[in-house]
């Protein structure tokens, strides 16, 4: 999966928990729900100005809770089993954490490739 992401945004590069991102850029991190293939499903989260996280599925609004409620300090702690979720998650359990990542900003240096 991350070799795929990376063939999207070939400047999207790895950092750490710590790690700073330069101008331009915004610090992310992504997790995957291996079942039924590792390579179907991942999520990807967003560090914000306040040094919070928060997400969006394609179906639902902005939110910086996970899935027991919480605000998301960091989500490789954070809850992401939306199995019992009725709307958000759509029965998503996001068990793999795959590491933080530095995303460019502008959106003409990212592309999908779905």
């Amino acid at each position: 999966m991350n070799k795929r992401m990376m063939a999207d945004t070939p400047l999207r590069r790895k950092t750490s928990k710590r790690g700073r991102c330069g101008r331009g850029y915004y610090k992310g991190a992504m997790v995957i729900d291996p079942y039924p293939k590792p390579d179907i499903d991942y999520h990807f989260y967003r560090q914000d100005r306040s040094g919070m996280w928060s997400h969006k599925d394609a179906w639902g609004a902005v939110t910086n809770k996970d899935a027991r409620g919480k605000v998301i300090k960091d989500p490789a702690d954070a809850s992401r089993d939306y199995r019992k979720n009725k709307g958000r998650g759509r029965g998503k359990n996001y068990t793999r954490f795959c590491g933080y990542y530095c995303v460019p900003k502008d959106k003409r240096k990212k592309r999908m490739s779905i």
